[in-house]
């Protein structure tokens, strides 16, 4: 397997561009940063891909398993496929900094999905009362805040534990801010239109790249 093309970004600005930008310049610049020279894209240790079909040849493209497509606000979709490892070809091995490349984009789209969650919690009422000023609400928003800076000082510390083990307990907590959100946002979480789509393109990311690495013993079968 060749080298790859590009110098990987700095995690941590995966998350500010997700936040700013949305999911698809972040995702874009992420899997740049490890498509080989012969066009080969990364695969996870279970033997799948998740990238933009922008990245994908057209041989690729034959094999695919599934396009998502994410509506963007300037109209058009931005398509995201996942795809499974061809028999016979020998993935390209991910180094650690890769899975923590990953969590960090995972974080910015649970941080833009808090920011959508609470515009729209403001602008919702039950009876005379808006949503946000409600005190279950606010303490939902507040345990998900808690768990997106929780996975924040776990990427951002010291790793004194093995690099994919800090990704993939960050990746849990990421997991579980996602589920809070989406129980406050209701159908909105599950809209095509962009925000719901993003987290099930970031939950794929997370199956795909960052198996947690106490199972089966601690064995890691990439």
């Amino acid at each position: 397997m060749t080298k790859t093309s590009t110098t990987a970004p700095g995690p941590s600005s995966l998350c500010e561009l997700v936040t700013a930008q949305g999911l698809p310049r972040a995702l874009d610049t992420l899997v740049a940063s490890r498509v080989a020279d012969d066009g080969d894209i990364p695969w996870g240790p279970g033997g799948h891909a998740v990238v933009p079909a922008s990245a994908l040849t057209d041989a690729q493209r034959e094999t695919c398993l599934h396009l998502i497509a994410l509506a963007q606000p300037q109209g058009g979709a931005y398509e995201v496929a996942v795809l499974g490892r061809p028999p016979g070809r020998p993935p390209l091995e991910q180094p650690a900094s890769w899975c923590t490349a990953v969590v960090w984009l995972r974080l910015g789209i649970s941080r833009r999905f808090l920011t959508h969650t609470v515009r729209r919690l403001g602008e919702r009422r039950s009876a005379d009362r808006v949503l946000l000023t409600e005190q279950m609400v606010q303490a939902s928003l507040a345990d998900a805040l808690a768990e997106q800076l929780e996975a924040e000082a776990l990427l951002s510390g010291e790793q004194s534990p093995p690099e994919s083990h800090v990704a993939a307990e960050a990746s849990r907590r990421i997991a579980a801010a996602d589920r809070q959100l989406r129980h406050l946002a209701g159908a909105y979480g599950f809209e095509s239109s962009g925000v719901g789509t993003a987290l099930w393109v970031s939950e794929l990311l997370a199956d795909a790249y960052v198996p947690d690495p106490l199972d089966d013993g601690g064995n890691n079968h990439a």
